[in-house]
């Protein structure tokens, strides 16, 4: 059978069998997936396509893929993404496979659905809706989610839209929960990518579904803080903490768009706040000693930032702003040593780099 190998477990324990008890290998399906077949444990000095030649031998042609299987496999090989979210979706004339309509959708909206598109032909359009309707209720949302994300600025898709979720009934909470977290997923990729107003996109589609989660306002935050705009952030952090107070990681980034809008006062009591909800959470020490050294108290900075990393040694940044602060004592031997220790965390760090070699030359 074909396996992949758990990362964490390393080389030594092999995920694998080499017998010949095991349902029909597929050698050359197996090689697309990146996953090595089971005939190549014994069989290494043959290729894929030799190995393939054998199992026809053998037990002549294999039963063919489901069609959006099949489907799916043919538009991974294809460049162009319109083409191939057509490929994909293309297989909804086919009986119901929701995990393979799951992973078509999927793929396409990551290879080819963006926000508010400004066209998306009337095929994938109508074979989208379709799916919309599925019974599946991942394949629903997904379908849902994807319409949303490209053209639910259109009025026709969000009177669609609109009527889907009037004739959910019982199922509501089922599926719009789903969509939601489509939406956040997409618009943490896109964060991930830098893509910021795109993230904004997909977490303001998200809060038109889910305007009292306090998840979905803290992504806008985030988003809103990435861009620079401080003044929506603190907003969207502050909304989300209305909803539910108790969020010691949206207090701090709460305190550092306050901070950064020039709220000083404000930030501090952010980070003191959630100092208070988690005496365990490391970034808010880390961040009011920034605030500390801000205000040139030296001292109270040390006490936070040691506090922090103790919590979390890997704070690298925490460590840079101790020797920072160490320094400012003329403290430079413990200056250098928290250098050395972020620099295990951050090595390509040339600054922290050399100020160690500054320090270490005094």
């Amino acid at each position: 059978m074909p396996y992949l190998q758990e990362p964490s477990v390393g080389h030594q324990i092999r995920y694998a069998r080499s017998d010949h008890t095991i349902p029909i290998p597929r050698p050359l399906y197996d090689t697309r997936l990146g996953v090595e077949n089971a005939c190549q444990q014994c069989h290494g000095d043959q290729t894929a396509q030799r190995l393939e030649a054998q199992v026809t031998t053998w037990y002549g042609e294999l039963k063919p893929h489901a069609a959006p299987v099949a489907a799916l496999l043919a538009a991974d090989s294809v460049s162009d993404a319109a083409t191939a979210a057509r490929m994909i979706l293309s297989a909804t004339d086919a009986p119901p496979h929701p995990m393979a309509e799951f992973a078509g959708l999927a793929a396409v909206m990551r290879r080819y659905a963006g926000p508010d598109m400004s066209a998306l032909d009337r095929e994938t359009i109508d074979r989208l809706k379709r799916l919309a309707k599925s019974a599946d209720p991942d394949v629903q949302a997904l379908a849902l989610a994807t319409l949303h994300l490209a053209r639910g600025a259109d009025p026709k898709i969000r009177r669609f839209l609109a009527r889907q979720l009037r004739a959910l009934g019982p199922r509501d909470n089922a599926i719009r929960n789903r969509w939601v977290s489509i939406l956040e997923v997409r618009g943490g990729a896109y964060l991930a990518s830098d893509d910021y107003r795109s993230a904004l996109a997909a977490y303001r589609k998200a809060q038109e579904l889910k305007p009292g989660d306090p998840a979905v306002s803290r992504s806008l935050g985030v988003a809103y803080t990435r861009l620079g705009d401080y003044t929506r952030a603190i907003e969207q952090f502050r909304r989300s903490l209305e909803l539910s107070a108790n969020q010691p990681q949206v207090l701090v980034e709460l305190g550092f768009a306050l901070m950064q809008h020039g709220d000083l006062d404000g930030a501090m009591a952010a980070y003191r706040q959630a100092i208070a909800v988690n005496p365990w959470e490391p970034a808010g020490y880390a961040n009011l000693g920034l605030a500390y050294l801000r205000r040139g108290a030296v001292q109270p900075a040390i006490d936070a930032l040691e506090h922090a990393v103790a919590l979390d040694p890997g704070l690298a940044d925490a460590h840079f702003a101790l020797a920072s602060a160490y320094a400012q004592l003329s403290q430079f031997k413990r200056a250098a040593t928290a250098l050395g220790r972020g620099l295990e965390f951050d090595p390509q760090n040339t600054t922290a780099r050399r100020m160690l070699e500054a320090f270490r030359n005094r």
